[in-house]
């Protein structure tokens, strides 16, 4: 009996889910940048979250509506503008979202 391998292999290379994953990922992250900021808000009258994200090439995602339509992600970008009209150009968005969201986790 020979051997066997948890993931399987051919000539052409590893063709397991994890590397596929791997590799979109990767190209994902060379077009658009990496994710710096995420945001997580709760529902309303529910217990669950969903997250709001930006990656470094400013491209905005929200799990919870269409990036395009989303008041989510206008809202926080209209913060986000009004920081800089407010004079807090030496703080990070993130320490500045902290401070302001009334609800969520930014991270």
């Amino acid at each position: 009996m020979g051997k066997q391998f948890l993931f399987p292999m051919d000539e052409a290379g590893d063709k397991t889910f994890e590397l596929k994953r791997a590799i979109k990922n990767q190209r994902r992250e060379d077009r658009i940048g990496k994710t710096d900021l995420i945001i997580k808000l709760p529902y309303t009258f529910t217990e669950k979250v969903f997250i709001v994200s930006r990656t470094t090439g400013n491209v905005w995602y929200c799990q919870a509506h269409s990036a395009r339509k989303c008041h989510h992600i206008k809202a926080i970008k209209r913060l986000l503008r009004l920081k800089t009209e407010a004079g807090y150009t030496d703080q990070p968005d993130k320490d500045f979202l902290k401070q302001v969201l009334p609800t969520g986790q930014v991270k």
